[in-house]
């Protein structure tokens, strides 16, 4: 956890001026994030850090987009760079999850045999109580 923890410190942005109170409440911030993942292994490890790494820059990027008085440009690409980030987080908890076993579950059915009288539906059907399942 500690080399993870550094590699995190390598990238954090820490802008210069800033209280230490402040300073030690960002690093606070993202010890708790890695603890929170909770890597089990290697790979988890360094996706952790990634994924904290994403998540600051992603938020460095939407505070810089709420600065006053900038011109359009400079909000907008601050926004793109935020979104693509963000995006990226969300791709990053998918591939832990996967890794974990949690990722998506798909059922395939290639043969289905319907006596006479018989009633079957083919396609995607939705469950209130789960999320889309096949049939």
């Amino acid at each position: 956890m500690h080399v993870l923890f550094n590699d995190l410190l390598s990238n954090m942005w820490i802008p210069e001026g800033i209280s230490e109170q402040s300073k030690t409440l960002k690093i606070d911030a993202a010890m708790e994030t890695l603890k929170q993942i909770a890597p089990m292994d290697g790979v988890e490890g360094m996706l952790a850090v990634q994924m904290a790494s994403t998540h600051q820059a992603a938020m460095e990027c939407l505070r810089r987009a709420s600065i006053q008085n900038q011109t359009f440009e400079g909000r907008n690409m601050a926004l793109k760079h935020g979104e693509k980030l963000l995006r990226l987080y969300m791709d990053q908890i998918k591939t832990l999850s996967k890794h974990r076993g949690k990722g998506d579950q798909k059922m395939i059915i290639e043969h289905v045999n319907i006596e006479p009288g018989g009633q079957a539906i083919v396609g995607q059907v939705e469950n209130k109580s789960q999320h889309k399942n096949e049939t």
